[in-house]
């Protein structure tokens, strides 16, 4: 127990009724206070300075940051002064530009409406849409959207006209048809027409174009593609009334015929020579061995003859 002795009154040093005590309370109460007195000098000697500092150091760097930002919000706002000048330079030559063009496409659209409508119901009715004009197009039939890609082609009214395979997975009569369509272009259209299918380009085209691993071999008119096939055999096919062999016998011995193929209505005779040449001289020999003739008929060399001569096709065949 922690107690303190106040000096005695003068003259009563022996009496233990004039002693007194200093309460315990009062002494924990002293000492709280001197060990608060003495945290407070050493947090005011050595951790109130480091606070202070680091707090000074935030404050700077806060300050830095906002003078930072204002710097970059000025420079931000002259620069969008600037591009809203240029803008407004700008705009006022390109609203001149959109006006102008507004009034000639109000213009155009009053004109071309009528004229839009017109050319639907044409190549609908060309290229023969018109039943099935209300058809969602996922629906139509592969001849109909073979039909429809050629009336989208056209909408823009292109001179040149780039056709690719256009007959291919066609049945018979679809492929008739869409000849029918590419024949009727003719003298309004320039059409570029690529197939393998030669008898269709032959049907279609008035000019034909052989190519050969890409190096153009041939580029002749239909009718004039003959001469490529000049040293080609003619075939000849003859019907008559009378004798079958003695008529046959008789073409056989002409001069200028190579082979006589007897059929079951008449026969089919290669000639080697000139056809000019040979054909009056069939002609005679089926009269002079008694036979009537009702048809002889001419078959040149086709156009898949001459693109595998061109192409050299005739010789790989050969080979096999």
């Amino acid at each position: 127990m922690l107690a303190t002795v106040l000096p005695l009154a003068a003259g009563a040093a022996e009496e233990e009724s004039s002693n007194f005590l200093v309460s315990p309370n009062v002494g924990l109460m002293i000492w709280t206070l001197l060990a608060f007195l003495v945290t407070l000098f050493i947090l005011n000697k050595f951790a109130f300075p480091v606070i202070k500092e680091a707090l000074d150091k935030r404050a700077q760097a806060i300050e830095d940051s906002i003078s930072a930002a204002q710097k970059s919000k000025e420079e931000s706002e002259a620069l969008l002064a600037e591009y809203r000048e240029r803008l407004k330079e700008a705009r006022t030559q390109a609203d001149d530009i959109v006006l102008r063009a507004r009034k000639n496409a109000e213009s155009f659209e009053r004109d071309s409406q009528d004229q839009a409508r017109q050319k639907r119901e044409e190549l609908l009715e060309q290229t023969g849409l018109q039943d099935v004009r209300h058809r969602l197009s996922g629906r139509l039939s592969h001849g109909f959207r073979k039909r429809l890609g050629l009336a989208q082609a056209l909408v823009g009214d292109p001179p040149v006209l780039i056709l690719d395979e256009p007959t291919a997975g066609l049945d018979p009569h679809q492929i008739v048809e869409i000849r029918e369509l590419i024949r009727a272009l003719r003298g309004h259209k320039t059409v570029l027409l690529s197939s393998h299918i030669l008898t269709e380009v032959s049907q279609v085209c008035d000019r034909v174009l052989i190519l050969d691993k890409g190096r153009l071999v041939c580029e002749e008119s239909a009718g004039s593609l003959a001469r490529y096939g000049a040293n080609d055999k003619h075939a000849v096919s003859l019907t008559w009334d009378g004798d079958r062999d003695a008529v046959g016998a008789a073409l056989a011995s002409v001069v200028g015929v190579d082979e006589v193929h007897l059929t079951a209505d008449g026969a089919e005779v290669l000639i080697g020579g000139n056809p000019i040449e040979v054909k009056p001289r069939l002609v005679e020999s089926v009269l002079a061995a008694g036979g009537r003739l009702q048809r002889l008929e001419e078959h040149g060399p086709t156009l898949e003859d001459l693109f595998l001569r061109l192409t050299g096709g005739d010789r790989a065949r050969e080979d096999h």
